[in-house]
């Protein structure tokens, strides 16, 4: 069982491992909400949530991966917040 719940429950974020960490980023906080621009850790060591610096843009509907030691988050549902 994970520790403590996540600060902000949420849908159509990313999840994924890293080394031994849950990691997940982005998502709504309404099924039709705009992005939001968390990140949150899970360590499973010490069973415990801590949030992590927010991203530049706010996602959800995205994917992740990490490349060379950096996480990065792919792609964006939420329309008003992307740049033309």
């Amino acid at each position: 069982m994970l520790g403590r719940c996540l600060s902000q429950s949420r849908l159509k974020h990313v999840i994924f491992i890293y080394n031994i960490f849950h990691i997940t980023a982005g998502g709504a906080v309404l099924e039709d909400g705009d992005g939001i621009d968390l990140v949150q850790c899970y360590n499973p060591r010490t069973n415990q949530w801590v949030e992590l610096s927010k991203m530049l843009i706010a996602r959800s509907g995205s994917a992740a991966c990490v490349l060379n030691g950096h996480i990065y988050v792919i792609g964006n549902n939420a329309l008003s917040t992307c740049k033309y």
